[in-house]
């Protein structure tokens, strides 16, 4: 028997900046609601700069995270995005593409 209480779960939302910006609109206000950040493959125009013009653009007043995580797209072989990947906590963070 499992203890439902000790299970936790992560919860991944991957995204694009290059994804329409009601879609990412919607995406954060519900992020932020939920506390879970949401991850990018890499940078927009390849500019530190711009990508963080770009996030806070449309994060506005909203309180979320933000992650640049190319390694958490090749794990799980996110390969469209929105994706959306939902792991026990206490599972091994090795490739699950296959």
């Amino acid at each position: 028997m499992v203890d439902d209480s000790v299970l936790t779960t992560t919860l991944r939302v991957f995204v694009s900046l290059s994804m329409p910006e009601a879609t990412l609109q919607h995406l954060m206000d519900q992020a932020a609601a939920s506390g879970v950040p949401l991850l990018l493959r890499g940078l927009h125009r390849n500019s530190m700069r711009l990508t963080a013009e770009r996030i806070q653009a449309l994060l506005g007043h909203r309180h979320t995270g933000v992650q640049i995580d190319p390694e958490a797209f090749e794990r799980y072989g996110i390969t469209h995005v929105p994706s959306f990947v939902l792991t026990a906590a206490s599972a091994r963070q090795t490739t699950c593409a296959n």
